[in-house]
């Protein structure tokens, strides 16, 4: 009799829990992508909140997890998701004596298990009417390029203990939310990008009933180009442009090129409108900023404990420790201490060959899947357009990355992982 009272209560005790955890993965799910726009610590408290929820629903369907994906896909995507983690976890224990930066480096790795719950989630809960969902996105990029147009012409500022202000002539750098102008500009313009991709892809269906959605979706990718324009970011300036020339090959070259036109004209503007503006510009393409020189310096020393260090690095992060000892050596500033400032010596310098090889295959393999998605068959303008737009989000993040270590910036990596979990999910609705 006890054992026929307890199934019952168990069984309904295990909805519960599933009915709950399912609506705060959803919830995180959902809210995230509003995070990587705003606030840090919201993109913490929500990404954790979703793995922990994840968690728990894997545990109550164990069963069927792994069947839902193939077991090429786990070799193919898997082996080197984890390889990465896990080679750089061992090479912090080997390699780095301090314990408080060996457990920073471990923390720091979890960026994989939000992936994997992103990926379960949306698998189990995504489809083509979550579309919908970006009403609310776009409003909030018009909302935040308003409050950065305002921020870049009087220096409105959030009120912080110390708050960030770059200051261009009588300008001001946008930063939005953020206290670091790259921080917003990789933001947006990856943004911008995805949403220019979901509106070619409607662009190319000229069916009456999507007119009005199609130019929304034009004002949501022009809003969040003109943040990423205020920011004066001249490396997002050009891995904006260079993003969509490659994407010239996936789609209709016209409307492509003609997406560079506001950014040739605004940097028109500014040329001839302003001398610090104009200075600004210039003294980046020409090398005579001290940011530009500093980081060649930063390139030159990292590159030598590549060749000191080929295969397995310094140590994850360590080269930002190390970068004054190399510095004084070649009678450069050794007050430096910072990162490599590009994503492919920072990983090569500091975790190794071996990482830096594995980074590529994962990031190949997530370009390849937008691009067979953007060009596939599907009937469903969405999914085409998820395809295109997380290409070419994709590809600015990646050329942004040669001037700046933007994967190791939480703000700017938490959007790309998102996009590559959505890009994943999409492909595989699409050709199961």
């Amino acid at each position: 009799l006890s054992v026929a009272c307890w199934e019952p209560f168990t069984l309904n005790n295990a909805k519960e829990l599933e009915s709950g955890l399912r609506t705060i993965a959803l919830s995180a799910t959902c809210l995230c992508p509003l995070a990587f726009l705003t606030s840090m610590a919201a993109i913490e408290i929500l990404s954790k909140s979703l793995a922990v929820a994840a968690l728990g629903l894997i545990c109550l369907e164990y069963r069927n997890v792994l069947k839902k994906f193939s077991i090429g896909l786990w070799w193919f995507l898997g082996l080197p998701l984890l390889a990465y983690v896990l080679i750089t976890i061992s090479e912090a224990f080997v390699l780095i004596e301090d314990p408080d930066s060996r457990w920073e480096v471990v923390k720091d790795q979890h960026w994989v298990l939000i992936f994997f719950a992103y990926a379960y989630i949306l698998n189990k809960y995504f489809t083509y009417k979550w579309e919908s969902y970006l009403t609310a996105y776009i409003c909030l990029i018009v909302s935040l390029t308003l409050f950065v147009t305002g921020q870049f012409f009087l220096g409105w500022t959030l009120p912080r203990v110390d708050p960030a202000i770059f200051p261009l002539g009588n300008y001001f750098r946008a930063t939005g939310l953020f206290n670091n102008p790259l921080s917003f500009a990789n933001g947006m313009g990856m943004s911008s990008l995805f949403l220019a991709g979901v509106a070619l892809a409607y662009f190319s269906n000229l069916e009456e009933k999507h007119k009005r959605w199609r130019y929304f979706l034009a004002l949501g990718s022009f809003a969040g180009f003109l943040g990423m324009f205020l920011t004066f970011s001249r490396g997002a300036w050009v891995a904006y442009i260079l993003s969509l020339i490659f994407g010239a090959l996936f789609t209709k070259r016209a409307w492509i090129l003609n997406l560079c036109l506001p950014l040739i004209i605004l940097v028109a503007v500014a040329m001839t409108g302003n001398h610090n503006l104009s200075q600004r510009i210039t003294s980046g393409f020409a090398g005579t900023d001290i940011s530009v020189q500093d980081r060649w310096s930063i390139w030159e020393a990292n590159v030598k404990m590549i060749k000191e260090n080929p295969l397995f690095g310094v140590g994850s992060m360590q080269n930002k420790t190390l970068l004054p000892f190399y510095l004084k050596e070649d009678t450069r500033d050794s007050s430096l201490t910072t990162h490599a400032h590009n994503n492919y010596i920072q990983i090569w310098a500091g975790q190794g060959l071996f990482v830096l090889l594995f980074y590529l295959w994962f990031s190949i393999y997530f370009l390849y899947a937008s691009i067979q998605l953007a060009c596939g068959v599907s009937r469903i303008n969405f999914y085409r357009g998820i395809g295109l737009g997380s290409c070419l989000a994709q590809l600015y993040f990646h050329m942004l990355g040669l001037t700046d270590s933007n994967f190791f910036d939480k703000e700017s990596s938490s959007i790309l992982i998102f996009l590559w979990s959505l890009t994943l999910v999409s492909s595989r609705q699409v050709s199961p």
